[in-house]
């Protein structure tokens, strides 16, 4: 007896240190109470997934595809407006293989000017402007600087339209400027010279180059000789013209019936062959400012030479562009010759 109460302590001694984790007892349930009770669980773990999986589902909109747009962009228009006046730019798109039509956006960077929507541009005080135009998704831009100035004095730039230098009663060249000839207009004139002989015509250089003083005596000249204001019909102010660009010539006789002439008509019918236009045609004196001039030709290159003569327009209409004097001396007659040079 003794015996068995030793190893009934013994066996509770080892029991303790194992330290077994007992479940806590849970309350009796009556056997039908437990089948109603998972039937109802059963039924709703059953109905419960559908009811989650309608509650997450979303209508995604659908993605926007963004057009496909490459290409490059240039802004047509000249690099100078006076101040109070307006210009509407246009621009050329040139598109990729495979590229979409953009419509385009404006956008001026610069407080002295503002443009439209349409691409008028007004010019509000005198500075430098950015013009910048570009697509809806801005792959594809291009930029301007536009000066904008309150007169021909302001202009320390060569004025350019489309990336072509121009001189004329609106676009005044630097006082300074002074590249001499071109020395490309010179071999195309010398190509139209040649060529010319070879059909038993006689085309003869006359003038080239003028320097802003050299014009300067020659405009003053024809002041005294037409007091009334005449001169501006005739020759260009300094500053003005188009032979100080080093791209224009005058050739053979500085008479109007030079026009009539073999080489006149050659000239007139054939100049665009070698990258020259006659710059003042007839009749156009109100669009160049200039009367006729059937000896000057200006020098443009091949392709927009050919461009221009086929439009059957003069540079100004084919560029868009006008031609006649701001200031205060608009007109030859008010301009003391002393102040010619200032103009």
């Amino acid at each position: 007896m003794k015996r068995i109460i030793t190893a009934i302590a013994l066996c509770m001694l080892f029991a303790g240190c194992a330290k077994p984790v007992t479940e806590p007892s849970l309350p009796s349930v009556d056997a039908s109470e437990a089948l109603s009770a998972q039937s109802s669980v059963s039924s709703e773990q059953t109905e419960k997934p559908q009811t989650t999986s309608t509650s997450i589902q979303q209508t995604e909109e659908p993605v926007e595809e963004l057009p496909y747009i490459n290409g490059s962009v240039t802004i047509l228009g000249p690099n100078m407006v006076y101040t109070g006046e307006y210009f509407d730019f246009k621009n050329e798109f040139i598109p990729e293989p495979d590229s979409e039509e953009a419509e385009f956006l404006w956008e001026c960077i610069g407080d002295a000017g503002n443009i439209a929507a349409d691409g008028r541009f007004t010019g509000v005080q005198k500075g430098i402007v950015t013009l910048r135009v570009y697509d809806s998704t801005e792959s594809v831009m291009g930029t301007l600087d536009v000066h904008v100035v309150d007169t021909a004095a302001d202009v320390d730039f060569v004025p350019m339209v489309n990336g072509i230098p121009i001189a004329n009663k609106t676009y005044p060249l630097p006082k300074d400027y002074d590249p001499g000839i071109s020395s490309e207009a010179y071999d195309a004139l010398k190509k139209l010279i040649s060529d010319a002989k070879t059909e038993g015509l006689n085309i003869t250089f006359l003038s080239g180059y003028r320097g802003y003083s050299y014009q300067k005596k020659v405009y003053e000249n024809w002041c005294v000789k037409y007091p009334d204001g005449q001169a501006d019909r005739i020759s260009a102010r300094p500053g003005h013209s188009e032979h100080q660009l080093g791209l224009s010539f005058d050739v053979n006789s500085l008479e109007f019936e030079f026009a009539d002439t073999p080489e006149g008509l050659w000239l007139a019918e054939n100049c665009y062959k070698y990258g020259f236009i006659i710059r003042y045609p007839e009749g156009m004196e109100h669009i160049t400012g200039y009367m006729y001039e059937p000896w000057h030709i200006r020098y443009l290159g091949n392709e927009l030479a050919e461009k221009v003569h086929n439009s059957g327009f003069t540079l100004e209409e084919y560029l868009g562009i006008d031609s006649y004097y701001r200031g205060e001396y608009e007109y030859a007659a008010d301009i003391p010759l002393d102040n010619a040079e200032n103009s």
